[in-house]
């Protein structure tokens, strides 16, 4: 009884292990894949108000080996929407974001800075995706 019992074990063992090298074959999959470019959108707010007016930086980070162009998005009334020519490339990135008051100047376009350029960093994955900055004061 105990022989059956190894033999089933080694049987099993061989059978996982054997499953462990079948696949599709492509040599890429969606995690591992190249960067590609994602659809993206949502809200920015400083200390839990949305920013009247601004833009919002993707850039690929290369210290993480990610690369790609830059795109920079505008924030109107706390939202932003990356239009198809704006899509930020997936896989390590560094984000900016810049806020205004939307007073208009003829000096301030976009009116007076709410707050210092704010950078964080995040791993963009490659679904439609929405995300909520928060700009701490």
């Amino acid at each position: 009884m105990l022989n059956l019992k190894v033999a089933l074990f080694h049987t099993s063992c061989l059978l996982m292990f054997c499953s462990l090298g079948c696949g599709s074959g492509s040599g890429t999959d969606v995690q591992s894949g190249p960067p590609t470019p994602v659809s993206m959108s949502g809200t920015v707010t400083y200390d839990r108000t949305p920013v009247p007016k601004g833009r919002i930086e993707f850039e690929p980070d290369a210290s993480q080996g990610n690369q790609g162009t830059a795109v920079s998005v505008e924030i109107v009334d706390g939202k932003y929407q990356a239009s198809a020519d704006q899509r930020p490339i997936s896989g390590p990135t560094v984000v900016r974001i810049f806020g205004y008051d939307g007073n208009t100047t003829a000096d301030a376009p976009d009116g007076s800075e709410l707050f210092p350029p704010y950078t964080t960093s995040l791993d963009l994955p490659r679904d439609k995706l929405v995300f909520y900055f928060n700009v701490p004061k």
